[in-house]
């Protein structure tokens, strides 16, 4: 099974060589590593270089700010290896992943396997089944994941449990499809506009009980600003879905 994995990088030359470890332990797999480096330096890039020899390719992004902030480019960062990927590699499934490994990459193997036997477009590793495990997040983090998710199971559908941004896999056809649909987001917010993608057009989603660890830098304090744009675009997202339902 050929895999794609997407993998942002903002100064990430420390998580490298992790990176690499990690992946050889995972047996059965053959992975292409796509890198979106949006790095202010080089560091990053030579030490993907130093060490993947194949299998890999490195695309640089450029960062952006609001004011005094850097604005959080990963979903630009990921549809731009989605495009890449699509256009240049086949492969039977694609991700994307941070690069920091919150998201255990033993868990590839699950939506293998689920892949294989249900023929899904998009599998969620979600972090709210029985069996999911969530560790080392802090407890304000995991009310406004809950209270984001739970609002949207009652305005969209309770059949998915988790709607917050998480190990995603998607079968290429139908990424084809959502690149063509060109997502207005460049921001968190883009992860609910493509969830909505694949449930209005009732693609078959599947979902996991995964294994999330949150980490130093998933842990930072968000501007606030970043806050009030995200509450804003969601609250568009969900008001055009409606819009689209009533018409």
């Amino acid at each position: 099974m050929k895999v794609g994995i997407i993998i942002p990088t903002y100064q990430e030359q420390d998580n490298i060589k992790k990176i690499k470890e990690t992946f050889s332990k995972i047996k059965n797999i053959n992975v292409f590593f796509c890198f979106i480096d949006g790095s202010y330096s080089n560091d990053t890039s030579k030490e993907i270089k130093k060490n993947f020899k194949k299998n890999f390719k490195i695309i640089r992004q450029k960062q952006q700010k609001i004011g005094y902030f850097k604005v959080s480019r990963r979903c630009e960062a990921s549809l731009m290896g989605f495009k890449w990927i699509i256009k240049n590699k086949n492969v039977d499934i694609i991700t994307d992943m941070d690069a920091d490994l919150s998201s255990d990459p033993k868990d590839i193997l699950k939506a293998i396997k689920i892949y294989k036997n249900n023929n899904s477009d998009l599998i969620i590793g979600s972090k709210y089944l029985l069996k999911s495990r969530v560790i080392k997040r802090k407890i304000i983090r995991i009310l406004c994941s809950k209270i984001y998710t739970s609002v949207c199971r009652v305005l969209i559908s309770n059949t998915i449990s988790d709607y917050s941004a998480g190990f995603r896999f998607y079968s290429p056809n139908s990424l084809k499809y959502l690149i063509l649909k060109k997502p207005r987001y460049k921001s968190p917010a883009q992860h609910l506009e493509n969830l909505l993608f694949y449930y209005e057009n009732n693609l078959k989603i599947s979902e996991f009980p995964a294994r999330y660890t949150d980490t130093d830098e998933n842990s930072k304090s968000i501007p606030l600003v970043h806050i009030f744009i995200f509450v804003y675009q969601l609250s568009n997202i969900l008001i055009r879905y409606y819009f689209r339902k009533l018409k």
